[in-house]
């Protein structure tokens, strides 16, 4: 059997997902890419301001901004060193934690979102930086967008007491 190579002669053509290509003298092998899918992450924190022993709540929402679907959606959250992890959930799919918290929460459809919610313990006092990030399988044409930081103040706790003594006793006088 002979072999038949098929070539484009002119300067643009159309893929079979109809997707516009430049032509010119290249064999048509029937590749074609993967449709992008935009990811992006935002975060917050609450409260703002703790004492250290208090609990700090992160919230991370990652959302598919793009025109197609995205599979193997993963956020990954490094605690911040002055933290210890308390407990982590999601909308969708499920989490693992420690000082690393890491979430698979499968797909995200175009212009859906998932949330995130994860408990820390803040262990010292000082400025903490929360910094975490989305990933997928799709190519993602914004990676700008794709991590999120979070500023929490931590105060140290007061360690205080008083005594209170009165000499001579006023109740039995």
């Amino acid at each position: 059997a002979e072999a038949v190579s098929h070539y484009f002669q002119d300067d643009v053509t159309m893929d079979f997902g109809q997707r516009t290509r430049l032509g010119g003298l290249a064999p048509d092998i029937g590749a074609w890419e993967q449709d992008p899918a935009d990811l992006s992450l935002t975060g917050s924190g609450s409260p703002n301001s703790v004492y250290a022993g208090d609990q700090i709540t992160y919230t991370l929402t990652a959302t598919n901004l793009g025109s197609n679907a995205a599979s193997g959606v993963v956020i990954s959250d490094n605690l911040p060193a002055g933290t210890n992890f308390v407990s982590a959930a999601s909308t969708q799919g499920s989490c693992m934690g420690g000082q690393t918290v890491t979430c698979a929460l499968d797909g995200l459809v175009s212009g859906s979102n998932a949330v995130v919610t994860i408990v820390a313990t803040a262990t010292t006092s000082g400025t903490l930086i929360n910094a975490a990030s989305v990933s997928g399988n799709e190519p993602d044409p914004n990676t700008n967008n794709n991590n999120a930081a979070v500023s929490t103040t931590v105060s140290a706790a007061a360690d205080l007491s008083i005594t209170l003594a009165a000499t001579p006793d006023p109740a039995n006088t």
